[in-house]
C-alpha cells in the first residue's frame, strides 16, 4: 500500500524556494509524488500560504504565478488538494480550542484527518512539531507528524 503524506505548505514552499534548507528532502518528496511512489495531499489553503511565502523573500509576482501554475499542474496530475468544507472548519475549531492551535496548523491537520493521511510533513519547528500534546492528539488517527529532514 502506499504511504499517503499530508504535505504542510512550509514544505510545499520549499519546492519554489531556491537556497532553502531541506529542500533536497522536499524536492526528493515531490519527485516521489510525481512518480506515483507515495500519495501527496494538501490543502486549498496552502495555495495562499505559498503566494506570503514568496512575498515575503521579495519574489516578483510574475514568478510567483508561475510556481502557481505549476502547483495548479500538480493538483491537475498527481497531487490532491483538499477543499476547506464546513467539516473541515468544524474540526479545525475544535483543534485550536482543544489544542491552542493556530488557524492555519488545525486546517492542516483537520484536512490530514479527514484525507485519512498517515503522515504529515512539515519544515516548521515552532507549531505542529514542538507541542507533543498535538502529536499524541494526530496518533489517536494514526497520524505521525514529522520535520521534511526525516522523510525516508
Amino acid at each position: 500500500m502506499v504511504m499517503k503524506y499530508y504535505i504542510d505548505a512550509s514544505v510545499v514552499a520549499k519546492w519554489y524556494k531556491e537556497k532553502e534548507e531541506f529542500e533536497s528532502e522536499a524536492l526528493e518528496l515531490l519527485d516521489d509524488v510525481v512518480e506515483f511512489d507515495v500519495t501527496g495531499v494538501t490543502s486549498s489553503l496552502t495555495i495562499l500560504e505559498l503566494i506570503r511565502a514568496l512575498q515575503k523573500i521579495n519574489i516578483q509576482e510574475k514568478l510567483i504565478k508561475e510556481s502557481l501554475s505549476s502547483l495548479d499542474s500538480l493538483f491537475k496530475t498527481c497531487l490532491i488538494k483538499t477543499g476547506i468544507s464546513d467539516e473541515c472548519v468544524n474540526l479545525s475549531k475544535e483543534l485550536m480550542l482543544s489544542l491552542r492551535l493556530y488557524a492555519s496548523d488545525s486546517i492542516h491537520l483537520s484536512s490530514a484527518i479527514l484525507e485519512d493521511s498517515d503522515r504529515i510533513l512539515t519544515s516548521d519547528s515552532e507549531h505542529m512539531l514542538r507541542k507533543n500534546v498535538v502529536k499524541m492528539f494526530s496518533k489517536n488517527y494514526g497520524i505521525d507528524i514529522l520535520h521534511i529532514k526525516n522523510y525516508k
